[in-house]
């Protein structure tokens, strides 16, 4: 808090010659408390031809306020948590719950992906989903707050099933134009679906593909120049390849 005094001087005739005036105003740093991750998703890229079964990686959580924040909880849910734990964290608390965190603090997390590999074809190697919550209490409103990060767990290489009835063929490859031509030499029975993969498992074209296809032609004007992995799916197994596109 602070004021000050002006002194109005004026050429009127008394009592409107000069008159002092008192402002006062009010300094200050307002007060908030948020939580934010320091990444919106974490991708967890799996290797089956390497036989490794899981992979971790480390998250930061951190206090973006000013104000503490209280009552802090975090877990994991969605369709596929089980398959995503907190293997440690900077707390050493399990479960990592009913917690405090200054302003401008932040804490390390460890997050797992360790995937159920019982599951049928193609379900095995399927990309997994879950979400990184957190809950707090706000400052401001005292209401919880929820805030997430999306945990996506993939593979680089899916070659579940080396069958030779399973082949297919990219060409050309490498991509120079703005299609690829896929051609399926032998086919298993049961439905099959063609999908195209960045090197970190965003799915970035999908198509299903019927018994009669055997010459599929797949439009690629939208990526840019790299490396990507195309999948064919079976009933009973996954075959995958990679390929370059020049720009």
């Amino acid at each position: 808090m602070d004021s000050v005094s002006i002194h109005w001087i004026t050429d009127l005739q008394s009592p409107y010659a000069d008159s002092f005036k008192t402002v006062s105003y009010l300094i200050g740093t307002p007060v908030s408390s948020r939580l934010a991750w320091d990444r919106p998703r974490q991708y967890f890229v799996l290797d089956t031809v390497t036989g490794v079964d899981s992979i971790s990686h480390r998250v930061n959580l951190v206090s973006v306020g000013s104000a503490a924040v209280n009552y802090i909880s975090v877990d994991i849910f969605a369709a596929d948590s089980a398959e995503f734990q907190m293997l440690n964290n900077q707390r050493g608390y399990f479960p990592l719950d009913n917690f405090s965190m200054n302003g401008g603090e932040s804490i390390w997390i460890d997050l797992q992906f360790k995937p159920d590999l019982t599951k049928p074809y193609p379900e095995r190697y399927a990309n997994r989903y879950a979400r990184l919550v957190v809950r707090y209490v706000s400052y401001a409103t005292g209401e919880f707050i929820d805030t997430t990060m999306d945990l996506i767990g993939t593979w680089t290489k899916n070659r579940v099933e080396e069958k030779p009835t399973s082949h297919f063929t990219i060409n050309p490859n490498p991509v120079t134009g703005n299609s690829i031509t896929l051609e399926l030499e032998s086919r298993e029975g049961g439905a099959s679906e063609v999908s195209i993969f960045d090197l970190l498992g965003k799915t970035l074209y999908t198509q299903k593909v019927s018994n009669s296809d055997k010459l599929l032609t797949i439009p690629v004007p939208q990526l840019v120049a790299g490396t990507y992995i195309l999948r064919v799916s079976y009933e009973k197994s996954v075959n995958s390849a990679r390929f370059e596109i020049l720009r």
